[in-house]
C-alpha cells in the first residue's frame, strides 16, 4: 500500500517531463530512480507502471550512464 501511495505520488510530480524538485534534474530524481531501478525486475510492476520505467529510462539517459538489470 505505501509503494502504490509512493508511485502515485511520483507519477504525478513526473508528469509532462517535470522534475520531482525544481526545474531541473536533481539528486532528489537520480535517487528515486535508482532506489526503484530494481522493481524493473518484477513483471508486475512493469506492468502496472510502464510511465516508472519510461521515466527511470529518461534519468539513466540524462546523467550518461547504462540502464541496470531488467530494461
Amino acid at each position: 500500500m505505501r509503494l502504490s501511495a509512493a508511485l502515485d505520488f511520483l507519477h504525478l510530480r513526473w508528469q509532462d517531463g517535470a522534475y520531482l524538485v525544481g526545474d531541473s534534474l536533481s539528486v532528489a530524481d537520480i535517487t528515486a530512480a535508482a532506489l526503484l531501478s530494481p522493481l524493473a525486475l518484477i513483471p508486475k510492476y512493469r506492468t502496472d507502471y510502464p510511465w516508472l520505467f519510461d521515466r527511470i529510462a529518461q534519468i539513466h539517459e540524462l546523467c550518461g550512464e547504462t540502464l541496470p538489470p531488467g530494461f
